[in-house]
């Protein structure tokens, strides 16, 4: 989907210049949280065809699992970061 790569290209962006672990506490929040955009598209998948689901499952997952890039490791934050 179109949409999941627009998504997974925004979290990267947003990961990338995030300055400190605060900064990506909020974008965890703001991605994964209670009303996170993440977590919205994990709760429409029961409005989709039961053969669609697990493609579309695996697509919003591969956004959760971005990763952090090297260049912006600080001491004590983790690289794989949960978004």
């Amino acid at each position: 989907m179109q949409a999941l790569d627009d998504l997974k290209a925004e979290a990267t962006a947003a990961i990338e210049s995030a300055v400190d672990s605060a900064a990506l506490e909020k974008l965890r929040v703001e991605w994964l949280g209670k009303k996170g955009r993440v977590t919205d598209l994990l709760k429409s998948l029961g409005q989709l065809d039961a053969d669609e689901r697990p493609k579309v499952g695996a697509e919003i997952n591969a956004v959760k699992q971005v990763q952090r890039p090297p260049q912006h490791h600080e001491e004590g934050v983790p690289n794989r970061v949960p978004l």
